[in-house]
């Protein structure tokens, strides 16, 4: 009989826990649960890392060995803003759960939002986001466009009057061929 010994630090269990004995040439399995709010931050076989991992299977134990789980509540927000704009704050953000984080999408002069993008999918043109009762890891990501955005259905052009920074638009009608004047209007989006 050989005898694998398991522990867990704070906040987790490993099961089963403790001095476990095991047969020569059995097999014997282990499964590293975290308490809420947390995650498997490493688990060590032998005193070598095997990674965050929920389950472990010692095969045809033929001697005595070790497993110890540690656990974390901090969780990585990556953070990236494409050029012309900046993201803040950027990088690799760390958040202890269940904290929230916010975010701000600024764009660069001359620069409007293009897409902020959480977790891979579009939550809009929008220059805040905040992450609530962080639990998991996230990543978000904003791009940005400069030029004469599409104009809305019945809209001539359509220009950020205010460089860039917010829905405003300019209608010139007819200003093709008279120049600006006379139909210009002022459009708060």
């Amino acid at each position: 009989t050989w005898t694998i010994t398991a522990s867990a630090g704070s906040n987790g269990t490993i099961a089963p826990i403790g001095a476990v004995p095991v047969a020569g040439g059995s097999n014997q399995n282990f499964t590293i649960t975290p308490d809420p709010c947390y995650r498997v931050q490493d688990v060590l076989v032998d005193g070598v890392s095997v990674g965050a991992v929920t389950a472990y299977l010692f095969t045809n134990v033929t001697y005595h060995h070790t497993i110890a789980a540690s656990f974390t509540n901090t969780y990585t927000i990556a953070a990236t803003a494409a050029s012309n704009g900046i993201i803040t704050p950027s990088g690799s953000v760390a958040v202890t759960c269940p904290n929230s984080q916010a975010f701000t999408v600024t764009p660069g002069p001359g620069y409007y939002v293009l897409d902020v993008l959480v977790d891979g999918s579009s939550v809009g043109a929008i220059t805040a986001y905040t992450f609530a009762s962080v639990s998991a890891g996230h990543t978000i990501s904003a791009s940005f466009a400069t030029g004469c955005l599409t104009p809305p259905l019945g809209m001539v052009a359509w220009w950020p009057l205010d460089g860039g920074y917010g829905p405003t638009a300019v209608d010139l009608v007819g200003s093709a061929h008279g120049g600006f004047g006379g139909g210009a209007t002022d459009v708060a989006g």
